[in-house]
């Protein structure tokens, strides 16, 4: 881990948000190809900065807190967030289309099977070409519709499926990898 100088714009974003610089460090993370400030527990820190902090960083590269409690709240903090401002954007996106309106809104209870069509023909997309459910709970690409080039139906899937609450069913969109799609493609 190196010590970062004391004027790096991350740490005095974080210094304004009210944690200590002397528990402030930087380090590059080989894995993730980022950088990740380290919050000490004599930084201090707690949930009421959180947004301030997330602020901080964003875009600058990755945090972690070495208190536990601390870090765990965050990673919640920051999925709640992070949730709410790609579901904003996906219904942005429908909305500028005259989509939003239209979007399949279906009643709890209904069988995941139906709300895979219903998502595929809101799309303009023949049911059953593009997406299947990997388990009961598990929405993914079909692998054929993955070798056509981006499309716009493409598009409309992953912002339909960001934009509805596929969670209140029961479901989520899931990305297999490269192996389960050769398995399949075995098949």
């Amino acid at each position: 881990m190196i010590d970062a100088p004391p004027e790096i714009p991350v740490f005095q974003d974080l210094v304004r948000c009210g944690l200590d610089r002397s528990g402030l460090s930087i380090s590059f993370d080989d894995l993730l190809q980022s950088n990740v400030v380290t919050v000490a527990r004599k930084a201090g820190g707690e949930a009421s900065q959180f947004t301030c902090i997330r602020s901080a960083v964003w875009g600058r590269g990755d945090i972690s807190f070495d208190d536990e409690k601390l870090q765990s709240d965050y990673r919640s903090f920051e999925a709640a967030v992070g949730l709410a401002e790609v579901r904003w954007e996906a219904r942005h996106w429908l909305a500028e289309r005259g989509m939003l309106e239209k979007l399949p809104d279906f009643s709890v209870g209904t069988p995941p099977d139906r709300i895979v069509r219903g998502i595929e023909e809101f799309c303009s997309i023949e049911p059953g070409k593009a997406l299947s459910l990997y388990s009961p709970t598990s929405i993914t690409f079909r692998p054929d519709f993955l070798k056509i080039s981006a499309s716009p139906e493409f598009e409309c899937l992953i912002r339909a499926m960001t934009a509805m609450n596929l969670e209140k069913h029961g479901l989520e969109f899931v990305i297999i990898g490269n192996a389960a799609v050769a398995q399949e493609e075995q098949k």
